[in-house]
């Protein structure tokens, strides 16, 4: 898969990191040259730099330490399993979510209809 010059250059810096020793996200940042936001989510624009990589097959691991690479296929399967148990967390806030339409006392599509339109001006 055709990688883009910011994941090129991150998976250059992170590549030859280990858990022992992992790259912080504010060094991967400078290193691609990622651009500060006024709006402070440069940590998500990093973020979607790194989700890139793993869904095109790179193994980016992480921890709270930084970014690293696995050095054997059991150190990744201790990151794929917690990356599962978070993603099994989130789901579950999910259906959570849904279920707070009850408490508002309306159906999804109820609550969407009464949603406030955006008003266009033309110019």
């Amino acid at each position: 898969m055709v990688l883009t010059d910011q994941q090129e250059r991150a998976l250059a810096v992170i590549i030859d990191r280990r858990k022992a020793r992992p790259i912080t996200g504010k060094e991967v940042a400078e290193a691609i040259e990622l651009k500060e936001r006024d709006s402070g989510k440069d940590g998500a624009d990093l973020r979607a730099v790194i989700n890139g990589l793993r869904a095109k097959g790179y193994p980016v691991c992480a921890d709270t330490k930084g970014y690293y690479w696995p050095e054997t296929p059991s150190e990744l399967q201790e990151y794929i399993d917690s990356f599962a148990g978070r993603i099994a967390s989130q789901e579950k806030a999910l259906e959570g979510m849904k279920q707070g339409f009850d408490k508002l006392g309306k159906e999804p599509l109820q609550v969407l209809e009464e949603a406030p339109r955006p008003t266009i001006h033309k110019i």
